[in-house]
């Protein structure tokens, strides 16, 4: 066992032995994925050196060289820079005719816990592609946090930074976002969009949708949408606004967070509006 730890790679397609004696191996061989809402590289910064990639385990790790694989098994931890990712088990694959054995995908299972900095994701299961930055987080207590609030949903959460500009992360059944001014959104279907910085640009929200000001009114429709910078939301179909006591009803509103001033409009096809306001 000790001479094949240090005999030479390429003759092996593969290798496993106890993390007991690989603890803290060191792979300079990719870039983690990239954090959610994070500050994307620049071009500048993608072309200086990488910083290496630590895998580890508490009870195995094997380097598949035919394949272009890592895995590791039994409180699986992967390391670079800033970024992080826990579970059971991690599975970390590269191109093997690559040179730079850049990783291309990495699925971790179990306890799923994925850091960068400032950022949380948490799952039962984390699926990425990194090369179209594409990430899959499931389970049925998936979460994503960052520095301006947090979505969790039931099924599943997907990231996509293919545009670094409008990053979208999805969120699958009955799906919640919490922002920090107090403000919550739900829906069957949430689709959040947010800019270079982590800052929330938009949502729209599809099926069973509901959004809760900080100050307590609610207000439910069928589809949403939201938009962060003017604090305003626009509800479609079988829309009821509760403010207290009071209660109004249409098939659109128009809802101003900041001003607290909500809109009921009919659906053009001689169908009222209503309101019933409790003095």
């Amino acid at each position: 066992m000790h001479n094949k730890a240090h005999c030479n790679p390429k003759t092996l397609n593969r290798l496993e032995l106890p993390v007991r004696r690989l603890l803290g191996l060191t792979l300079v061989v990719a870039m983690l994925p990239g954090a959610l809402y994070s500050i994307p590289a620049s071009s500048e910064n993608q072309e200086k050196a990488k910083p290496p990639v630590t895998i580890e385990a508490s009870e195995s790790l094997e380097w598949d060289q035919t394949e272009g694989s890592y895995t590791a098994r039994g409180n699986a931890y992967i390391v670079q820079g800033t970024s992080n990712i826990k579970a059971d088990r991690i599975i970390a694959r590269y191109d093997p005719n690559s040179k730079t054995r850049d990783l291309t995908r990495v699925v971790a299972t179990g306890s799923v816990i994925y850091n960068n900095a400032r950022n949380l994701a948490q799952g039962e299961k984390l699926d990425s592609d990194i090369r179209p930055s594409r990430y899959l987080l499931t389970g049925e207590n998936v979460r994503a946090s960052g520095p301006e609030g947090e979505i969790t949903a039931n099924e599943s959460i997907i990231y996509d930074e293919k545009n670094i500009n409008k990053q979208v992360v999805t969120a699958v059944g009955k799906a919640r976002y919490k922002n920090i001014d107090g403000r919550i959104l739900y829906g069957d279907r949430l689709v959040a969009v947010f800019d270079s910085n982590g800052s929330l640009i938009s949502i729209d929200g599809f099926g069973n949708t509901k959004v809760i000001s900080a100050e307590g009114t609610t207000a439910t429709a069928d589809k949403l949408n939201y938009l962060a910078q003017t604090s305003r939301a626009k509800l479609n179909g079988n829309v009821v606004v509760n403010d207290k006591e009071n209660v109004m009803r249409g098939a659109r509103a128009e809802i101003d967070f900041q001003k607290d001033v909500s809109r009921i409009i009919s659906d053009g096809k001689g169908k009222r509006v209503s309101g019933v306001i409790t003095p």
